[in-house]
Parts: structure tokens; sequence; C-alpha cells
């Protein structure tokens, strides 16, 4: 066998035997979502609603529409991507925008409502509004500070074959408007940083973890006992959950029941 062609088959087998782990190392194909935010690059921003300059940080922004939020979800089934890497993907073209961008929960609640499942993500329920900032003054793998406004703390239960754990909605008491009215709402934020090799949500305030079973009841009990939840990182596919006691998902976004589908 000549050299050339030794090496040539020596190269396909080193490929074909790393090819798994390649696949979770670099970033998923997301052609569809790309769509969705080219055609975004043409939205013009408007002025900020002042009830919501605190958390927007700009005069002006951009307002997603709940039709805007149904191409989101589509293009993310479309693409087969997890909801947490969709969020990271959005916040990447904010930051590039340079704009703040706010939905209200409405629009998301009843775009879900036509017939999404939403897998493992961020709880959605009782939201008033969610708001991505850019900060040009951040490292530069940050992408964006997203703050969610809920209407009322509460406990979200995941369906036990997504995560068997509860999540506490805390955050802190805050004010804002809407129709004209002042209302209270609780604030739960995070910041998103991004790059080729992983998505990392860290600095999350205002919302706790709860484990089922013993480990749970003693959160219960023993105030003592930690609820912290310190990030989520996506990196080769997997999903890492840093809290008081570390959980992996393994090929977290590989498995059809974490990412964002049809029913």
């Amino acid at each position: 066998m000549s050299y050339p062609i030794f090496r040539l088959i020596f190269c396909f087998l080193f490929v074909s035997v790393l090819s798994p782990t390649l696949s979770f190392a670099v970033e998923p194909s997301s052609p569809h979502f790309n769509v969705f935010l080219s055609d975004l690059d043409t939205r013009q921003p408007e002025t900020t609603p002042f009830a919501l300059m605190p958390y927007l940080e700009d005069s002006l922004s951009i307002q997603l529409s709940q039709h805007d939020m149904e191409v989101l979800l589509t293009a993310t089934a479309d693409d087969s991507l997890t909801l947490l890497r969709a969020t990271a993907l959005f916040a990447r073209w904010v930051k590039g925008r340079g704009i703040p961008v706010f939905v209200k929960g409405k629009a998301v609640k009843e775009a879900v409502q036509k017939g999404y499942v939403l897998g493992l993500t961020f709880p959605l329920d009782h939201l008033a509004y969610i708001c991505f900032v850019p900060n040009p003054s951040m490292a530069e793998d940050f992408q964006a500070h997203i703050r969610l406004i809920y209407t009322r703390q509460y406990t979200y239960p995941f369906d036990k074959d997504i995560f068997n754990a509860n999540v506490l909605i805390q955050g802190q008491e805050v004010t804002y408007e809407e129709n004209n009215n002042r209302q209270t709402g609780y604030l739960v934020t995070t910041d998103v940083y991004e790059n080729r090799k992983r998505v990392l949500y860290t600095n999350i305030q205002g919302i706790l973890g709860q484990k089922r079973g013993m480990l749970g009841f003693l959160q219960k009990v023993f105030f003592f006992v930690p609820k912290t939840l310190n990030g989520l990182e996506l990196t080769q596919g997997d999903l890492i959950i840093d809290a008081f006691i570390n959980q992996t998902i393994e090929n977290f976004e590989h498995e059809p029941r974490y990412r964002v589908t049809r029913r």
C-alpha cells in the first residue's frame, strides 16, 4: 500500500472515531434561526416605554410581538435546538445590534399556546416582561443581560422526565407598568456568555433550585440547607447545572425531550 493511500485511510478512520466528540464541541447548526435573526436586522428601534427604562437602560429599544415569538419558536424547533441554546444565539444578536430588546409575557404565553413544548428552560409562567440588554463594557464573550419580570413569586415543578427538581421564582420586588397601571413584580436576572466552546448563564439572581426527595424535604424544613442556583453551562452537548449539588445532563442538546418541539 502506498504511503499517500495509507495516510488517507488513517485520516478517515481518525476523523470517524473523533466525529461524535467533534460534533459536541462546535455550535449546533441553526439555519432557520439565522433567517429569523436576519429578518430582524431591518427592525428599527422605537422609544422605550418610560416604565421599562430602569430595566432596558436605553431611550430606544425593539419590542418583539407574539408573531415574532412564534417565528422564533418555529425556527428553534426546525433547527432541533434547546431554548437555552436559542436564547444564547438571540443574546449574541442583541449584542451585535447594540440595542435592548423586550417582549411582553402575554406575547410569549400566547405564542407558546400555538402548540409548542419548550423542554428545559427558565420558567415562563406568570411572566410580565423579558428584557435583553447589551453592555459593551463587559468582557468579549459577554452577550447580554437577561432580565425577567414575573407577576408573582411561585414554585415551578418541572415534569419529572425533564428535570427532577422544582424552581422557586423569588426575585427582587420591583414596579413596572401594565395598561397604564403600576404593578408589583419580581425581578430575575442572569448574564449570558457565549463562545464556540460553551454557553454560560451566570450571575443568576432571584431564582432558586429545590431538589425532590429527601434533600428537597431537608431544604424545605431547614432554612440553612442552600437552594442556590449559581449558573448553567452548555458545553460539548451537555448541560452542567452549578448549584448546591452540581448536576450534569449528558447529551442535553441531543435529547429531543429537552428541545423545543411542536405538539
